[in-house]
């Protein structure tokens, strides 16, 4: 593709370099110099870690054809090849990769899910439901991105604005129909989502996290309204739609798309387009009868707690608006009965019941450990820790709901990244009352899992919080291999051992 063409609706401010710059033949779009090929244009991007402005010459002794900036260099011509210059190279990478990849989200249905709990959730809803109702799906996530048979894991929740327009070239040429795509906050910030075109878009809830980045609660929340504010309603789809949980308090702040419309869910509002009218929550799961214009919908599924309804809510929501009949809808939606990572079982034959959850913020954890105190029989053990390098407010939050839930608590490492492990704990113990022997601190997570599984007996529960998927932990700068429910699984399998020489 000529680079006039890649570079269309690109805001460009100046331009150095051969005097056909617009007809240079490119080959690939690239914001890593090492990733730069013969034909690549490289778009330099100013990162927290680097600045690819500084990585220009090197772009080109790999064979760039040329490169984008937002600070022209001194000498462009010296490059010997086109320089472009931009005001925002994150944005103008976003728009030229869905330039160069031929505008894919505009061939699919897209839907956006954003919130600090429940994207993950309502992501693997969708796409589930979608597969049922045969529609060939595509998933974009935390986890992984899916499609066509195809299984890849995930760096970040959303990747940045190149291979997001990449990925998505693929899953149009793999005839996907409908794509789930997680939007995080980072991702809205850096605008890595800028030149997709979504059919809908899902605000779940917002509550305190990523404030190491954001600042503050309000401009945390900024970066999610752009979502609705900006970049749905630059939308080229016939119609648009947000679905918005009406029961957060941010909701009334999100409007109505200007060629749209608004859906709203809610346990509580009975004006809601989607209203739980009636439902019940307990140890086997969500039944609920919904109200929507559309028609009744009956819910039934195995997940448990409200957060999980409010989840199938924002996903019926979200499949009713897009025309889905509401019968199918409810049965595709209640048939979702696990999520990795997300409240999910981990098996035993000791009669206790553990629990791994992602839960990273004080709201999860309240979410999943008031969701598990009212069917728990006997003691309930909760593990839990914070990560390095973030949001240190939210430490202290986060032991004292722990506190508030348990009958033991067990702070340890999260994430360490490079801060000191102690220093995290000290700042998780400042939520709680020291002087309870309920509450003990482990630094090291595998023992804290093990001393778990070693305190309880049948009839007790045990939650391990903050990492649910992963199977990682970063210490300093090194990724290791953790998964906590292979770490739970090994440890109640000794235990079971145990007990069965005990019989013998």
């Amino acid at each position: 593709m000529e680079l006039r063409n890649v570079l269309r609706n690109v805001e460009i401010d100046a331009t150095a370099g051969t005097a056909e710059s617009g007809g240079t033949e490119i080959l690939g779009i690239t914001v890593n110099s090492n990733g730069a090929r013969q034909g690549s244009l490289f778009i330099a991007v100013r990162g927290t870690a680097a600045d690819g402005h500084e990585y220009l010459d090197s772009a080109v002794r790999n064979g760039a054809a040329a490169v984008l900036v937002e600070k022209m260099p001194d000498h462009p011509h010296s490059l010997g090849v086109p320089v472009v210059k931009t005001k925002n190279s994150r944005i103008a990478a976003s728009t030229a990769a869905a330039n160069f990849h031929g505008d894919p989200s505009l061939g699919m249905k897209v839907v956006g899910v954003t919130g600090t709990n429940g994207k993950t959730t309502v992501s693997h809803m969708l796409e589930a439901a979608w597969k049922e109702l045969g529609i060939s799906t595509g998933l974009v996530g935390t986890i992984e991105n899916r499609y066509a048979g195809k299984t890849e894991p995930a760096s970040l929740t959303t990747p940045d604005g190149v291979e997001l327009a990449g990925i998505l070239r693929e899953m149009k040429d793999a005839r996907v129909a409908c794509v789930a795509l997680e939007v995080s906050s980072h991702a809205l910030d850096l605008r890595r989502v800028d030149a997709c075109h979504f059919d809908a878009a899902i605000f779940t809830n917002l509550t305190q996290d990523h404030l190491d980045y954001h600042g503050t609660i309000e401009n945390y929340f900024a970066a999610k309204q752009r979502l609705f504010t900006e970049i749905l309603e630059r939308s080229e789809k016939e119609k648009v739609f947000s679905v918005v949980n009406a029961d957060d308090p941010f909701a009334d702040r999100i409007p109505a798309p200007s060629r749209g419309e608004k859906i709203t869910f809610s346990l509580e509002r009975k004006d809601a387009t989607v209203f739980a009218e009636d439902f019940s929550i307990d140890a086997g799961g969500v039944r609920a009868t919904l109200a929507t214009p559309w028609g009744q919908v009956e819910l039934f599924s195995k997940l448990m707690g409200k957060h999980n309804l409010r989840n199938m809510m924002a996903a019926t929501g979200t499949l009713l608006s897009l025309g889905s009949p509401p019968g199918a809808t409810g049965r595709v939606v209640s048939g979702v009965t696990s999520v990795p990572g997300r409240l999910e079982r981990v098996e035993n034959e000791l009669g206790i019941d553990v629990f791994v959850d992602y839960a990273h913020t004080p709201d999860a954890l309240e979410n999943v450990l008031g969701c598990l105190r009212p069917i728990c029989p006997r003691r309930l053990v909760t593990v839990v820790g914070c990560g390095g390098d973030r949001d240190p407010k939210k430490r202290p939050l986060m032991a004292a709901v722990g506190q508030k839930y348990s009958d033991a608590l067990i702070i340890t490492s999260d994430n360490p990244r490079t801060e000191d492990p102690e220093g995290i704990i000290e700042d998780m113990l400042r939520g709680t009352d020291r002087r309870s022997a309920a509450v003990q601190a482990v630094v090291d997570r595998r023992e804290a899992i093990r001393r778990a599984v070693e305190k309880v007996r049948p009839g007790d529960m045990i939650l391990i919080a903050g990492k649910g998927h992963e199977d990682y932990q970063i210490i300093g700068t090194e990724k290791i291999h953790f998964d906590d429910r292979e770490t739970a699984a090994r440890y109640l399998e000794e235990r079971s051992g145990e007990h069965s020489e005990a019989q013998s």
